[in-house]
């Protein structure tokens, strides 16, 4: 004997009819949130795969149409008259499955395919559950039935039906044109703005209205499978629109969108960012004001143009008060120094001065200039590159991805130094031991990306795997960032992310992407600045801080800064921003030794990067390097290398080497006894900046008579210090890679390259000098670079034919006009590696 349960649902009789009913029932429920974890039904917008050959609207047709022949199988439908609660119960079901058929056939339009299977399964499911359900219910005592749970389940039921039925048809009306090919756009309309899948929550409410209608406990069993599914379809159809979707305010748009149910929880933008929705909000002021969308757009774009000029003026006063602000703190030198002369002497035009010299650089041969900086200004023509597919790529982390990550991030702060430095480590730590998902946090996704995109030793996985990984992490990170990046509590987080990601869009050639980043970063901290600058202005005397955010700012700008000034060096732009000072560099109590070292060693590079004269007589030669032509006087000329000089002498001791940093021999016979990175990355740091001064000046051009002589003695004396230098700076790295072989910091390997592409682009252009000795040796020592290259770890993998090289016909060609297949490196795990190689590889072939 049936009885009703505390809940209001009877529990019938357990008959084999009954309790397979509810085992099949419970089964398929719990096989619907298998579903989350593997792919779903391949129907509608999930098929159209290679094997999917059925047709979906006769799919969609067997989906349906057995379920209401197994309605008219169990009794006819009554349409009036009812002479129990179940005649009702049985009318509802054939209703539903009625309509869908007739929505297939003259409602919805279709453009995919399935496959036999999944019309098979589907449709055996919906049948069986459905004849089930009215099997069970027809055994029911009228007297079992409560009357309010039955008018409760009507409602849900005709609500259910009336949403379901709306919405099918306003996507009827989006693709109306059968034959169209454009791409899937965004439905919009009724409960669309508002979530993904309104459709499907009709339909939910349908099937809790059977329920309700049904009222025993295998109905809630049999009908909790299709509750459970189309709720985790609609999860994975907000990542489908998210995967899928080009139009960049349509994926702006799907973020703010829940899945199933409007109103109640935050979209999924203000949930990572931990604010309240006001989305909700916005529609309701909408209404109250009698404002269209576009009015109420218009209305609120006046008030942020207000706010932002309002900005604007701010900001330019404060970029008026730092370019006034005195440097003295930021200088060790003695104040009677020439390293400390007053930056206002008017000697770069040399409007007092009779020995002017100007300086260019022209294109002489096939072998162009700075050819490093040439080919990645060719990277700017390749088309428009897409963000992998976030939907495959998840795959290739493990269902728990936190042993990945914990991996990854102990690497970092294992094996870096340069980008290490931005993230303090124990603060980093104790936010990830307590984060629920770090797929979700802007920092750790940088960490995990930046990692997977170095070589690594301690990283376990293949170069591929972590070209995969690197994908992924990019992918989550970028679209994290751009959820936040107006977030004012979230600056710094943000700055300290580009500056990790730019070595991925660097490795991957994706310069449009970097230069749009950087430029975001660095509007960024420019704003950041004001809330620093009373510390800066206070307590640039202290080495040691407890202030964590002002520490680390002070490092993102530098490297934010100048990277950015890398960018328009390559796409061929003159330096374009305010005069500032960096802020001095600070280490926290609780940093490594090494990290002090590194704190300490960058506060010396700042003195002379800093230094006004400097800082202006970079400028000028910034001309000659992007193919103009600037103008110096020769006692500008001749202060540069006195300054350059002065700074060398004045190294704090534990980074001090040499008296004379040009003594070839004795620097020889020093550095092949240096085993500290620290030290021989000081050493190239010195000879890189004089040679990006000295190779500026190897065309002179004597603008009268009197300074004739004094032009062939700037090009002598440039020719001699560039070609000694590149002598040094390849002996030191050669050094630093053997150093690195005996220290576990990997990030040394990155810079020794980075130093060793420096020194090619720099033989190169000598190469191209008139006189023939050091053209000579020049083309000897780029061959020594290639070498060496070859020999680096991570360049052993790389084969690139000479036949199928894009690079040989660019380089032939001079550069010009011919296309460059830049995506042709792209599948390689390292891309700018593989690119770097070829170029130098068929350069080398040619000389």
């Amino acid at each position: 004997m049936g009885y009703t349960s505390s809940i209001g649902l009877y529990v019938p009789d357990w008959t084999k009819l009954n309790w397979y009913s509810l085992i099949i029932g419970i089964s398929l429920a719990l096989f619907a949130f298998v579903t989350l974890f593997i792919d779903l039904a391949p129907y509608s917008k999930f098929g159209n795969r290679k094997f999917d050959t059925i047709p979906s609207k006769k799919a969609m047709i067997c989906f349906y149409l057995p379920s209401v022949i197994a309605c008219l199988f169990v009794q006819k439908p009554v349409f009036f008259y009812w002479h129990s609660h179940f005649d009702i119960v049985h009318l509802l079901n054939t209703l539903h499955f009625s309509k869908r058929v007739f929505e297939v056939c003259f409602v919805h339009i279709y453009k995919s395919n399935t496959n036999i299977l999944t019309m098979l399964s589907v449709s055996s499911v919906y049948t069986t559950t459905t004849l089930l359900d009215l099997l069970v219910t027809r055994q029911m005592p009228d007297y079992a039935f409560s009357d309010k749970l039955f008018t409760c389940g009507l409602l849900f039921f005709f609500i259910g039906e009336a949403v379901n039925t709306y919405h099918h048809w306003v996507l009827r009306q989006m693709r109306m044109n059968n034959n169209s090919q454009e791409k899937y756009r965004l439905p919009r309309g009724g409960l669309f703005d508002y979530v993904v899948a309104p459709h499907y929550m009709g339909e939910q409410l349908s099937f809790i209205g059977f329920i309700l209608t049904s009222q025993n406990v295998v109905a809630l069993a049999l009908k909790a499978f299709p509750l459970v599914y189309l709720s985790i379809r609609a999860k994975k159809t907000h990542a489908w629109y998210k995967a899928y979707l080009t139009d960049k305010h349509e994926k702006a748009d799907i973020r703010k969108r829940k899945n199933l149910i409007p109103f109640v929880c935050p979209c999924e933008r203000c949930k990572d960012l931990g604010k309240e929705c006001v989305e909700a909000l916005v529609k309701a002021t909408m209404k109250a004001k009698g404002l269209s969308e576009s009015a109420y757009n218009a209305h609120n774009l006046q008030d942020q143009v207000k706010q932002l000029e309002m900005e604007v003026q701010h900001i330019e006063a404060e970029m008026k008060r730092l370019s006034n602000r005195s440097n003295n703190k930021l200088v060790p030198m003695g104040q009677h120094s020439i390293y400390s002369n007053n930056p206002e002497e008017n000697i770069y035009l040399g409007k007092d001065s009779n020995m002017l010299l100007s300086f260019h650089r022209e294109d002489v041969n096939c072998q162009a200039p700075h050819f490093t900086a040439r080919i990645a200004t060719r990277s700017f023509e390749r088309k428009k590159t897409s963000d992998p597919d976030e939907t495959l790529l998840a795959k290739t982390l493990f269902i728990d991805p936190r042993s990945t990550v914990h991996e990854l991030v102990d690497a970092f702060f294992k094996c870096d130094i340069v980008y290490n430095s931005l993230v303090h480590e124990s603060s980093f730590r104790a936010k990830l031991s307590i984060l629920q998902d770090p797929l979700l946090d802007l920092t750790t996704l940088s960490i995990c990306c930046y990692v997977c995109t170095t070589p690594c030793n301690d990283v376990a996985h293949s170069w591929r795997r972590k070209r995969h990984l690197a994908d992924f992490f990019y992918v989550k990170a970028k679209s994290v960032f751009l959820d936040q990046f107006d977030d004012y509590e979230k600056r710094l987080e943000n700055m300290v992310s580009v500056c990790l990601l730019s070595r991925y869009i660097h490795m991957t050639l994706r310069f449009s992407d970097c230069c749009r980043l950087l430029e975001m970063a660095f509007q960024i901290s420019l704003d950041l600045h004001k809330d620093y600058n009373a510390y800066f202005e206070s307590e640039t005397d202290k080495e040691v801080t407890g202030h964590v955010d002002e520490a680390l700012f002070s490092r993102c700008y530098y490297l934010i800064v100048n990277m950015r000034r890398v960018m328009q060096f390559i796409a061929n732009e003159s330096m374009n921003e305010p005069e500032f000072r960096y802020p001095r560099w600070q280490y926290l109590v609780d940093e490594s030794e090494e990290t002090r070292r590194y704190v300490r060693l960058q506060n010396w590079i700042l003195s002379i990067v800093d230094h006004p004269f400097m800082s202006a007589f970079k400028k000028q030669i910034h001309r000659v390097h992007i193919g103009k032509v600037c103008t110096l006087s020769f006692e500008s000329i001749v202060k540069a290398d006195q300054v350059i000089q002065e700074w060398a002498s004045s190294a704090p001791d534990e980074f001090r080497l040499f008296d004379d940093y040009f003594a070839v021999e004795a620097c020889k016979e020093i550095i092949c006894k240096i085993q500290d990175p620290i030290l021989l990355v000081n050493f190239c740091n010195l000879h890189v900046l004089q040679l990006n001064i000295n190779s500026s000046m190897l065309q002179p051009i004597a603008l009268n008579n009197e300074s004739s002589q004094l032009a062939q003695c700037v090009l002598e004396h440039s020719l001699s210090r560039s070609l000694t230098g590149c002598r040094l700076l390849i002996y030191a790295i050669k050094q630093l890679f053997h150093a690195c072989g005996c220290n576990t910091t990997c990030n040394y390997t990155v810079l020794a390259f980075d130093n060793l592409l420096y020194t090619f682009d720099m033989l190169m252009l000598l190469s191209l000098s008139p006189n023939q000795q050091v053209a000579a040796e020049a083309k000897s020592m780029m061959k020594i670079c290639f070498e060496e290259i070859k020999n680096i770890r991570f360049m052993q993998g790389i084969s690139i034919p000479k036949e199928t090289s894009p690079m040989a016909s660019i380089i032939t060609e001079q550069f010009k006009d011919k296309k460059f297949d830049v995506d042709y490196y792209d599948k390689y795990p390292h891309p700018w590696f593989a690119m770097m190689f070829d170029a130098i590889h068929v350069i080398t072939s040619c000389t």
